[in-house]
């Protein structure tokens, strides 16, 4: 069911039909907080004690913005971490650096083992970098 659908007046006076009093979350408590919860709750449960490949891809979304994408794979599991919108910022060494710098303390309860990126020569000098 989409979020948006939570508000519908049809849905809350159903629910508090039969639970009268009930609290019902908003669609942006739902997509929001609620959804964010859940996906961290499910990275440090399945990931905790465990290495991880660090993955990250930059390309332009089909509306021309520029965009780097955050992946963590472990096994036979992959999670998505975040996007960035990166705007008129170049993927350059000094960004890549710091960003992949910014996401993995971000997430510091992973253990990463690699970091995995294509083969610009702006990864391969982020590569450098890193080490």
């Amino acid at each position: 069911m989409p979020f948006y659908k939570i508000g519908h007046a049809s849905l809350l006076g159903a629910l508090h039909l039969l639970h009268p009093g009930v609290e019902v979350p908003t669609p942006e408590q739902l997509s929001v907080i609620f959804l964010d919860r859940a996906h961290t709750k499910v990275l440090t449960v399945t990931l905790t004690s465990k290495v991880v490949t660090f993955v990250t891809d930059g390309w332009t979304y089909i509306n021309g913005q520029d965009v780097v994408n955050y992946v963590v794979v472990c096994g036979e599991f992959a999670f998505f971490l975040e996007t960035v919108y990166t705007g008129t910022q170049a993927h350059d060494t000094e960004f890549l650096s710091a960003d992949v710098e910014r996401v993995i303390a971000k997430y510091d309860f992973l253990e990463v083992g690699a970091v995995v990126t294509d083969n610009t020569s702006a990864n391969q000098t982020t590569w450098r970098a890193l080490q």
